[in-house]
């Protein structure tokens, strides 16, 4: 199990990938608000979120609310892990 010292590996499906090109133009601290959720992905996936298995593999949704004062977005992200990865399939933010 990752702890705060050792952290999944965070993999982003090719689709995800140009959806954050498109949010970075959209929020202005998109990035910030990214890089927070992954953080706390690689040391908590499977600590977190609604689970939901499909064809074997069991994806998980969470939210991240974002923070009005600071102009961090709102995130939702879908995923699945296993002991060293943490795949995002999905990736919507608000």
């Amino acid at each position: 199990m990752p702890t705060w010292f050792s952290a999944r590996t965070i993999v982003e499906e090719q689709s995800v990938s140009a959806d954050i090109k498109a949010f970075q133009q959209r929020y202005a601290r998109f990035d910030d608000a990214y890089e927070a959720l992954k953080w706390t992905l690689a040391r908590r996936a499977d600590q977190l979120g609604l689970r939901s298995p499909w064809k074997g593999v069991e994806y998980r949704l969470y939210r991240q609310d974002g923070d009005p004062i600071a102009g961090t977005p709102s995130l939702i992200i879908v995923y699945y892990f296993d002991i060293n990865e943490v795949t995002i399939v999905g990736l919507r933010a608000q």
